[in-house]
């Protein structure tokens, strides 16, 4: 069972279609029946400002590679991906001052590209690590999904880098598909499957790279209309639509209201005000979130219960058991056990 995320409007960028559509076409496939059975339209995703529902995004992908008979459509397709093809966050990031700058921005502004998931860097003596983690369960386009994006993150590395330092390696936290020896021959470095986490490791000599077409006032101004796009996001959302989203994103770590409330650009006085207005609170949100995510994870991954408790911010299972039993009248064990057998 595929989780409903259109409950949430999660929505992506359309204009990425227009590479899945010329992959599929270049590995045999039907593109007009694939856009056809999503219900999307050629000139819609030729649109830079289009976005398409998560549904159509993953009747899309999900076709796509059924059309080709190819299930690493995801690979083929996260290499298409160059850095202006990224809209305005791919030139806020080119015109960083080094790498590490490009993707402190890359991670600031994620959501504008994809809400799906999230990117954390992390340094140790001699390397560094990008994480991709996911912010909902992608259910059955999850290795298309992942693929993509990895296939794309290796890209921009590369040209940020100047190509001049090789990957030291990849792990991605599914097991290896039949396809296995395309990572290799796509991405150009080691991969090693069911890992913890999906994670690009590179040196962290190379964060200091300075990159070519660095430059302090377009990269002032790129950034500039990122942080406005991403206002105008959450300001034509409702008010609960937006605190949600934000709490989603914010669930893996310590939950923080001022945070929220700076990022509704209100005080916080003035957001509980408009949320008590609305009937409702921060903490009925944050129940609500982590039990529609709970439910979505139950029956579409494999995820243990122990580690989905800390996934969603709580900081003991059993905190977690009796939350979910308050929420549902059942276990979460109960929950899943009892959608497998329906």
């Amino acid at each position: 069972m595929t989780p409903d995320l259109t409950t949430d409007t999660i929505t992506i960028p359309g204009s990425y279609m227009t590479n899945l559509v010329k992959v599929v076409s270049e590995l045999g496939g039907d593109a007009n029946e694939v856009l056809q059975r999503a219900k999307v339209k050629r000139e819609d995703i030729m649109d830079p400002h289009s976005q398409i529902s998560f549904q159509q995004f993953r009747t899309l992908l999900l076709e796509g590679a059924k059309s080709c008979q190819q299930p690493a459509l995801g690979l083929y397709l996260g290499s298409t991906l160059t850095i202006t093809s990224h809209g305005i966050l791919g030139y806020a990031v080119m015109s960083s001052a080094n790498v590490r700058a490009a993707l402190e921005l890359a991670m600031e502004y994620f959501q504008l590209r994809t809400p799906l998931s999230q990117l954390s860097l992390s340094e140790q003596t001699h390397e560094a690590k990008l994480t991709l983690e996911s912010s909902y369960p992608q259910g059955d386009i999850k290795i298309l999904y992942i693929d993509t994006l990895m296939s794309a993150l290796v890209n921009l590395i590369q040209f940020l880098t100047q190509h001049q330092h090789a990957i030291i390696e990849i792990q991605l936290d599914f097991k290896a598909p039949d396809y296995q020896k395309l990572y290799a021959q796509l991405l150009g470095c080691k991969v090693t499957f069911e890992a913890e986490n999906n994670v690009i490791i590179f040196s962290t000599d190379d964060l200091d790279t300075p990159l070519p077409l660095a430059d302090e006032s377009a990269n002032k101004l790129a950034v500039s209309q990122c942080e406005s796009m991403l206002r105008q996001q959450l300001e034509t959302q409702d008010l609960i639509t937006a605190v949600k989203k934000i709490i989603s994103r914010q669930l893996g770590d310590s939950l923080d209201f001022s945070r929220l409330a700076s990022q509704l650009n209100r005080s916080k006085r003035t957001l509980r005000r408009h949320l008590l207005e609305q009937g409702s609170s921060y903490q009925k949100l944050v129940d609500e979130v982590r039990f529609e995510m709970a439910k979505q994870y139950l029956l579409a991954t494999h995820i243990s219960i122990h580690e989905l408790s800390y996934l969603l911010g709580f900081s003991d299972p059993s905190n977690f058991g009796r939350a979910f039993k308050k929420w549902s009248g059942i276990s979460p064990k109960a929950y899943r056990n009892n959608s497998a057998n329906s």
